[in-house]
């Protein structure tokens, strides 16, 4: 049997809207920890994603 470490992942984002655009920035993982959400068996472990970001800018009309 393997023993996962806890881990603690921080997300954050933040949004700013004016005269009907709005813009969005999220960022998962903000400090590039190294973690393992899954393990099988000995040969089977899963990594965590790393630090990833996304921005979304949208206008509506």
């Amino acid at each position: 049997m393997i023993a996962l470490r806890n881990h603690v992942l921080v997300n954050g984002g933040l949004s700013y809207a004016f005269e009907g655009w709005e813009a969005r920035l999220n960022v998962n993982n903000i400090f590039g920890k190294r973690y393992y959400p899954d393990a099988c068996c000995v040969t089977r472990v899963t990594p965590g994603e790393p630090r990833n970001w996304r921005l979304r800018v949208s206008r509506r009309f």
